[in-house]
């Protein structure tokens, strides 16, 4: 209620964070989750695998939290993630003053920079939402939106999008495309070359880290891939919040419900690293679906994984 008091005792009590803890970036994380908190995350990370001792930082303690190599700190990341996501404080502080810095250089460019952020996707409804729900609605554009019915597909065959090998026990992934009428099923069994060499990536890094965590009394089950292109017509009339973006050729669709808990945890590790690097985005679509996608500037990248990989196969 009184921002000239709060302001003030914020950044004392920051600063005084900042000197029990040694640096503004683990100050922040304890601002979010406690200095008990921050007590017990630096001594994990003092024993963590790879960390050199003057690289002690918030973000080394971030990146160096695996499932295989630094169990334990992973997992008291991944806990502190699913309370309040306050590891993730400092680099949203870092983005926001180098927005900030936008802005007060270059007001043009960051207006541009806003409108370009916008989601160009209409809704079920019609409706285009003012703000992007995701990074996928964002980085999808009008010029992504390409197949309006399966006739367009049909006639774009060769052109823009490929079919993705269907070796599952090879490439790690199974499709499972099932649309209303059989006829569609070639069609619809297609995607852009950057959405499989994603596709791919994903598969291929999955399995490599289970192979590493050696789950006992688990087999690798090929992840199930339940959606890749798909036109307007079609995606109009399914219930599924994302199905419209399908018609991009861009982005694609996993199930993960009967993946065993060890390769689920692999599959979450391998797109949350992948996300936070600015790879690719995935969200949630009902209670046992990933809807991913690569990000524009790593589509060039991973249409060259898909090449190299159809290539290389036997």
């Amino acid at each position: 209620m009184f921002p000239e008091r709060a302001i003030p005792a914020a950044a004392k009590y920051l600063a005084s964070l900042e000197q029990k803890f040694g640096g503004r970036d683990w100050a922040i994380f304890a601002y979010h989750c406690g200095e008990g908190c921050v007590n017990e995350m630096q001594e994990l990370t003092r024993q963590a695998r790879g960390i050199p001792k003057d690289q002690f930082t918030v973000a080394r303690m971030f990146f160096s939290a695996s499932p295989v190599w630094n169990r334990e700190l992973y997992q008291a990341v991944a806990m502190q993630m699913q309370r309040d996501y306050s590891p993730t404080y400092w680099f949203r502080v870092r983005c926001a003053e180098r927005l900030l810095a936008s802005y007060r250089e270059d007001p043009q460019n960051f207006e541009a920079l806003a409108e370009d952020y916008k989601t160009q996707f209409a809704e079920a409804n019609g409706n285009v939402p003012r703000r992007a729900p995701h990074r996928l609605s964002a980085w999808l554009k009008p010029g992504d939106l390409r197949f309006h019915n399966a006739d367009e597909i049909r006639a774009g065959m060769g052109a823009d999008l490929a079919k993705p090998p269907d070796r599952p026990e090879y490439f790690g992934y199974r499709l499972r495309i099932e649309p209303d009428q059989p006829e569609d099923l070639e069609y619809y069994s297609q995607a852009s070359p950057a959405a499989i060499g994603t596709l791919m990536y994903i598969a291929f890094e999955t399995r490599r880290l289970w192979e590493e965590l050696k789950p006992k009394g688990e087999v690798f089950r090929p992840l199930e891939v339940t959606s890749l292109v798909e036109p307007e017509d079609y995606a109009l009339h399914t219930s599924r919040s994302e199905a419209l973006q399908h018609v991009s050729g861009q982005v694609f669709d996993i199930d993960y419900s009967g993946l065993p808990p060890g390769e689920y945890e692999c599959l979450s590790f391998i797109l949350d690293d992948l996300g936070w690097d600015g790879y690719l985005g995935f969200v949630e679509e009902g209670t046992d679906t990933l809807h991913i996608g690569c990000s524009p500037s790593s589509r060039e990248f991973f249409a060259s994984v898909y090449q190299e990989a159809v290539a290389a196969t036997p």
